[in-house]
């Protein structure tokens, strides 16, 4: 799992944000350490590359959502069935049980949780990306405004 992690949180630029390397994202991500110095264009095609960031990882964010939707589904359907022929505990208990005896359920739910965790890890993310669009969209208003 922790591979597969990897390589998403790779394919999603995540790790920019953690050990960035020279390019726009990281330049853009790190602007709030020059900005004072940045002129007006540079600020201007760093609001853009996030802007184009935060586009692409909403997308990636709603398609996950989907698919967490999708095989939560799909598990829900294949364990309620099954669950009722089990007599143990509660119904959280039976559909537990059920998981656990068949391997393309448990594969499924192992599936379902990697998921989970994209999301867990993308939401944070999405939401900081937002706030520096925000946050450098308000310098280079200032900006302009005392250039006018």
């Amino acid at each position: 799992m922790r591979e597969e992690i990897g390589k998403w949180r790779e394919s999603l630029g995540f790790e920019y944000f953690v050990k960035p390397e020279e390019d726009p994202l990281k330049r853009a991500i790190e602007l709030a350490d020059t900005i004072d110095s940045e002129s007006l264009a540079d600020i201007d095609k760093a609001l853009l590359v996030l802007s184009n960031y935060y586009s692409y990882l909403s997308s990636q964010y709603g398609i996950i959502g989907a698919r967490v939707g999708y095989l939560q589904d799909e598990l829900d359907y294949a364990v309620g069935a099954r669950s009722l022929r089990v007599n143990v505990g509660s119904a959280v208990e039976r559909k537990a049980v059920v998981v656990t005896k068949d391997d393309s359920l448990m594969e499924l739910k192992k599936t379902l949780d990697k998921e989970k965790t994209k999301l867990t890890m993308i939401k944070p993310i999405l939401d900081s990306v937002k706030v520096k669009i925000d946050s450098i969209k308000k310098v280079y208003d200032r900006r302009i405004r005392n250039v006018s």
